[in-house]
């Protein structure tokens, strides 16, 4: 089971979790919001039981890093002129 926590100064939570590789991660969830920073975990640690599982192969590096800032990351809209 991983664990939350929001560095000293810092908006954002950190997720930390043992991936399918056995070796603990810790990534920025982007999320201000404690619930959404749940939400963002519990979907890490999915994805690293289904590699355990050899369901799916772990991704390259660069994706680890850069999923969560994708799964919290929203649009605005453009204001009109």
């Amino acid at each position: 089971m991983g664990t939350l926590r929001r560095r000293k100064g810092r908006e954002v939570w950190t997720a930390m979790y043992r991936y399918g590789d056995g070796i603990r991660r810790e990534v920025s969830t982007g999320c201000k919001d404690k619930d959404a920073a749940r939400q963002v975990l519990a979907d890490l640690e999915r994805h690293a039981e289904k590699v355990r599982a050899g369901i799916v192969s772990p991704p390259p590096a660069i994706v680890v890093t850069t999923l969560p800032r994708l799964a919290t990351s929203t649009v605005s809209p453009s204001p009109r002129e």
